[in-house]
């Protein structure tokens, strides 16, 4: 459960890099869900 807390906090930031580096809305929703799925990639 903590290593999925930790895979959880370092998608959310990956987000938020992705965010600034594209300003498509498409692909914002898309990194978005992907933060947004238990997988630990």
């Amino acid at each position: 459960m903590a290593s999925y807390g930790m895979s959880r906090l370092l998608n959310y930031k990956n987000v938020l890099s992705v965010k600034k580096l594209f300003k498509n809305k498409e692909l914002r929703y898309f990194f978005a869900g992907q933060s947004l799925l238990p997988v630990d990639l």
